[in-house]
């Protein structure tokens, strides 16, 4: 029972590093998206095409055996992070207040809105 302790951790933390990823990509789209719902789905779309693209990579590059796991993982993590480049110059151009776009479904609250009696 000890031998598998490790890599139930390993795992565990795996899956929970996972989440913090997708709740992160989540909040950047719809901050980019400033509101508009339209465009929020667009950004999802989107994203979870590119990434339902990555899985099938990943499970074609297992079909005949040739690629090893340790090389599996090297490429994802590569490309995970080279995909950050880009995140990251969107972040820096993201306004600091959101545009009130008309016709959305909510309107984003800055720290300074006051809630109206």
């Amino acid at each position: 029972a000890p031998a598998v302790f490790f890599p139930m951790v390993i795992y565990a933390l795996l899956g929970a590093a996972d989440a913090v990823y997708q709740s992160y990509a989540y909040w950047i789209m719809s901050s980019a998206a400033g509101g508009s719902v339209r465009k929020t789905v667009q950004y999802s779309a989107c994203y979870k095409g590119v990434q339902s693209l990555g899985a099938g990579v990943a499970w074609l590059s297992d079909l005949d055996g040739s690629f090893s796991y340790r090389a599996q993982g090297i490429v994802a993590l590569a490309l995970t992070v080279l995909a950050c480049v880009p995140v990251a110059t969107v972040i820096r151009e993201l306004p600091e207040e959101p545009e009130k776009e008309p016709g959305s479904l909510y309107a984003p609250l800055s720290v300074n809105d006051q809630p109206s009696e």
